[in-house]
């Protein structure tokens, strides 16, 4: 007897077949339409219309990919069933090797000699088609048993670093501040499924914990990674005074943020010591997680590595197919929404995943390791936010937007272009490429301009803002600007020194990004001052903006006083960060170098220039005059305003310089600046109203940087 038609011999007593003479071996939704059915779950028709939940199975199984669960399987009173640990582990294993040794023969092959189970035509694929994998028995029968451990000792660990989870007292006051104001960010977590899994892993008895991770389902079992990790991204920016949270401090001198390292290593340790085997959405979750917290920590490289790692975890679990959303709903049979919503988190995390990983391939200049997505992925949705027991629904235009909302925006308008820049940046910025360079530029400024209204960048519509689920918005609406313009930046990055095209759109780029970046500042506390995201922006559009102008100092002088006032806000953002995070320290001592090398640069106007200190601190009104959606408004030192600047002719090509990459040079080459002094050592030069030392030893960048870089040929210049 065939598994599928024991299957269905199983489940007759309680969803009965349609009786006929010929078995219908179609999805029920391509039968009643009568198109051809690859049999895949949801399956290729049903994926192109959109359809993922109507795609069923007589049998409730599609035939042949069968994962049979106990018919005592009930939905938690909180939705949550799925999630709860099985605490017979004997009983379970029998269950495999009696009813699913097909399927769990499949899965054997796959852990223990990395077989993909997301590809039909490898070894794997061959054998599920022959229906022989059953055959195959793993002296490891389950995927943490793998490890190096022994079981003694991974229990003993397992507790070790559980224990080091706050109190649910202090876990619920972070994951409020999480949830409210952090999440929106990159929406990694769904807070439904979130809570319903803390809920399970806070009724676990000690008596299971004492049988080590092995007992527990994979879900549970991953928990306690993800968990730690939202902790500790929320601790980056909940109020450091706090007195709620003073128990998690165990030293003194110890801050929120040291208790944020602890407690995210003690999550990458759980992860490391479950392995690689048994992986869940938790473990990509938790991956992503951790590779934020290094990268808002100032520690990129160590990020991407982190990035990478998540990737593979998702792309073992066929995040990047829709293959993986059938296993979804056989692995955890649930109520539809349940299902449904799990497709959706699926799909949107590989998104993030792709998204990121063009986006630090594009920063860093290192090489990438997802593929655009293809007619094998479910595309997520713009759907409205979730609520327990209701189905995903399209957003309508009335609808508030949702954190994902941001992202597809974001995705749609520029961020699906970051593949095609990578390829033109690591193909040397070939002359022959920059039809692609000019048409992209075009798709790209014609998408802005399409953007949703709650997000477009002259005045946009804010009726969502006020909502208490909306209060994430304003700040939101800025970081996509800032990143949208910043895919047209890295567009024309490679061409700066060599088309003037380029040169005047990337100047455009740079003032955009600076006129998001000021407004996002003064939409921040200071507690959001301690991670490095705001850094990044404006680093990479005012190094830029500095360079082109003094390479090329007779272009573009129609925007050059919007340019140099952008250049001085951006200076005094990383003026007040630089106390927060020696990161924008040393960023701020980079451009502050560059800034006075280019007032040398300029200085042969017949009228002086004041001092440096004349730069004006920016008002805390964010949407008045001073940095509004049109200007940087009115400086101190009109001199700057239409003056003409003297024809300097280089003595090389600039074509030769390559362009500067300062995130690249800053977090991996250690790219550093000498000290600017001002007559008072303690005061930053920017704010004050004295000489600033512009000698050779002050304006020498240091690093590890190339000896053909950008940053070597500005040491050999003559200030």
């Amino acid at each position: 007897m065939s598994l599928v038609n024991g299957l269905a011999r199983g489940h007759a007593g309680t969803l009965s077949p349609r009786r006929r003479k010929r078995a219908v071996i179609s999805c029920l939704e391509c039968h009643r339409r009568k198109q051809k059915c690859d049999r895949g779950w949801p399956c290729q028709h049903c994926r192109k219309r959109g359809k993922h939940t109507l795609c069923s199975y007589e049998g409730a199984e599609p035939p042949g990919r069968s994962l049979p669960e106990s018919s005592s399987n009930t939905e938690h009173s909180t939705g949550s069933s799925i999630f709860a640990p099985t605490l017979d582990i004997d009983r379970r294993r029998g269950e495999n090797r009696s009813a699913l040794s097909c399927s769990h023969g499949e899965d054997l092959l796959a852990r223990d000699f990395g077989y993909s189970t997301n590809n039909r035509h490898s070894t794997l694929g061959v054998l599920h088609t022959i229906g022989s994998p059953g055959a195959y028995e793993s002296p490891c029968t389950n995927p943490v048993e793998s490890s190096s451990e022994q079981p003694e000792d991974m229990s003993l660990k397992y507790r070790s670093l559980v224990r080091q989870l706050p109190t649910r007292a202090h876990i619920d006051i972070l994951l409020e501040t999480f949830f409210d104001g952090v999440n929106w960010h990159y929406d990694v977590v769904d807070e439904i499924t979130f809570r319903d899994q803390l809920d399970v892993w806070a009724q676990v008895p000690y008596s299971t914990l004492q049988k080590g991770p092995v007992v527990l389902e994979p879900d549970i079992r991953v928990f306690p990674a993800l968990l730690f990790q939202v902790l500790a991204q929320t601790l980056l920016y909940h109020p450091s005074d706090d007195e709620r949270l003073e128990a998690l401090k165990y030293g003194t001198g110890m801050t929120l943020l040291d208790v944020a390292k602890e407690l995210s290593a003690a999550g990458n340790e759980v992860l490391e010591l479950l392995g690689k085997r048994g992986g869940t959405i938790g473990t990509v979750q938790a991956g992503l997680l951790r590779a934020a917290f290094l990268k808002s920590s100032g520690q990129v490289v160590e990020a991407w590595h982190t990035l990478g790692s998540a990737i593979r975890d998702a792309q073992e679990l066929g995040l990047h197919t829709s293959e993986c959303l059938a296993e979804s709903a056989r692995a955890r049979p649930g109520t539809e929404s349940q299902v449904a919503w799990d497709r959706e988190r699926r799909s949107r995390i590989w998104l993030l995943l792709h998204i990121w990983d063009f986006h630090m391939a594009v920063v860093l200049g290192r090489p990438s390791l997802t593929t655009a997505p293809n007619d094998k992925f479910s595309f997520p949705r713009d759907i409205c936010q979730r609520q327990r027991g209701v189905l995903p629904t399209e957003r309508a235009d009335q609808d508030p937007p949702t954190p994902f909302s941001v992202i597809l925006a974001g995705y749609q308008a520029a961020y699906r272009y970051l593949p095609t820049i990578h390829t033109i940046q690591t193909g040397g910025a070939r002359v022959e490429d920059y039809g692609t360079v000019d048409q992209v530029h075009k798709e790209i400024t014609k998408n802005i301009r399409s953007l949703p209204a709650w997000c477009r960048p002259d005045h946009p519509d804010m009726r969502f803002d006020l909502l208490p689920n909306c209060t994430w918005l304003p700040a939101a609406r800025e970081a996509l600007l800032s990143l949208v313009y910043f895919v047209l930046l890295a567009l024309h990055r490679p061409y700066i020194f060599t088309h003037a095209e380029s040169r005047s759109r990337a100047l455009r780029a740079g003032l955009e990004i600076l006129r998001s970046q000021a407004r996002l500042f003064y939409l921040s506390q200071p507690r959001d001052f301690k991670v490095f995201n705001m850094v990044y922006a404006s680093l990479d559009a005012i190094v830029l903006i500095t360079a082109i102008y003094l390479m090329f100092p007779t272009e573009n002088t129609e925007i050059l006083d919007s340019s140099l006032s952008g250049i001085e806000w951006g200076l005094g953002r990383l003026a007040v960060l630089g106390d927060y995070n020696k990161m924008a320290k040393s960023a701020h001592g980079v451009v502050l170098n560059l800034y006075g090398r280019l007032r040398s640069r300029i200085a042969g106007a017949q009228q002086p220039h004041p001092p440096i200190a004349a730069v004006q601190t920016p008002g805390p009104d964010p949407w008045s005059a001073n940095v509004g959606r049109g200007d940087f408004g009115p400086r101190v030192d009109p001199v700057w305003s239409n003056h003409v600047v003297p024809d300097h002719t280089w003595d090389f090509a600039p074509e030769a310089v390559p362009p500067p990459h300062p995130m690249q040079d800053l977090f991996i080459d250690h790219l550093s600046s000498g000290d600017i002094v001002a007559p008072d050592a303690s005061i930053d030069p920017l704010l004050t109203g004295g000489a600033v030392d512009m000698t050779a030893d002050s304006l020498h960048f240091a690093g590890t940087y190339a000896d053909d870089s950008f940053w070597s040929f500005m040491n050999s210049l003559v200030p």
